[in-house]
């Protein structure tokens, strides 16, 4: 992540109060250790990680800190958008069960405010080559801050949140943000359009430009979201498994470091996610590919459901 030097009085009482009350919500989270690490769901995908269980603790702990404790050296926008990627990282790890958050809620819903008071605070304020909102919007650069963003917000369950990300993502040329390819960009793209139910020109642009790819793997991830919208659990649960069967002949597992959410498959939790939401039959995968989803039931938030 690049790190942008902050300028004299960017750090205003408004975000001491911000950051006050992430303190307040993460002071309780406590480690304990997974009840049977044998059964642990990083190892159903054949995944070992190569840092001792103290060194995945001492990353979680570093993570909060630098949640609750942000760089004074880094400005308000490069604090909020490594807020969101911490948070999401911890989430990620608690999903794999390579450790255990107490009270991991509590870092979702901090993960989503941040998100929100990245999109749609007034840190900008404090920004002395920052004059609006718009403005605030095109420093706005990596990929990721949206997408680990929106699915925090799915998963939090906090829909009015959802929509108003989705709303964001409508207003700009997401395929064009850094750390993303342009499909993968054109798919958030569409499913943003799809979230609000409110075609847009650019969502119709993206449709096009994935049909164009030669690879079928976003021509996939569409299909699955065109199965959530249409309310298709046949060809959800055929689409679902294929992506992530395909995930998981690609996905990196040597060399991973602290880096746990490149094992996570993140445009298929958002759809999975959203048919939950939606009310939908989920299809039933088996133990090798679940992993690889982020989910409430992962999370421990809802009961697990039968896998395949």
């Amino acid at each position: 992540m690049i790190h942008r030097k902050v300028r004299i009085g960017s750090h205003g009482d408004q975000e001491n109060m911000f950051f006050e009350r992430l303190r307040q919500i993460l002071q309780s989270l406590v480690e304990a250790p997974h009840a049977d690490p044998s059964a642990a769901r990083y190892r159903l995908i054949g995944f070992e990680p190569e840092v001792r269980s103290s060194e995945i603790r001492q990353a979680v702990a570093m993570s909060l800190n630098d949640i609750t404790n942000p760089d004074p050296a880094w400005d308000a926008m490069t604090v909020r958008e490594s807020n969101i990627h911490e948070a999401y990282k911890i989430i990620c790890i608690h999903s794999l069960q390579l450790m255990t958050i107490d009270d991991v809620n509590a870092v979702l819903q901090a993960g989503v405010d941040t998100a929100i008071d990245l999109f749609f605070g007034h840190w900008w304020k404090s920004e002395e080559e920052i004059h609006s909102r718009e403005d605030a919007d095109q420093e706005i650069v990596f990929f990721n801050s949206f997408a680990d963003g929106l699915l925090l917000a799915i998963l939090a369950r906090r829909w009015e949140d959802v929509e108003r990300i989705s709303d964001w993502a409508r207003q700009i040329d997401i395929a064009s943000l850094c750390g993303v390819s342009p499909e993968i960009g054109s798919l958030y793209s569409v499913i943003a359009s799809g979230i609000r139910n409110e075609p847009t020109e650019r969502a119709d642009q993206s449709r096009l430009l994935i049909a164009k790819q030669r690879t079928k793997k976003t021509k996939i991830l569409l299909q699955a979201w065109d199965a959530v919208v249409a309310k298709d659990a046949e060809l959800l649960a055929a689409t679902m498994r294929e992506s992530l069967i395909r995930f998981d002949k690609t996905v990196e597992k040597q060399g991973v470091g602290f880096a746990f959410p490149e094992l996570i498959a993140t445009p298929e939790s958002v759809i999975y996610e959203i048919a939950q939401y939606n009310g939908m039959e989920l299809p039933l995968l088996p133990d090798n590919l679940s992993p690889y989803l982020v989910t409430r039931q992962s999370l421990g938030l809802e009961e697990t459901t039968a896998e395949a």
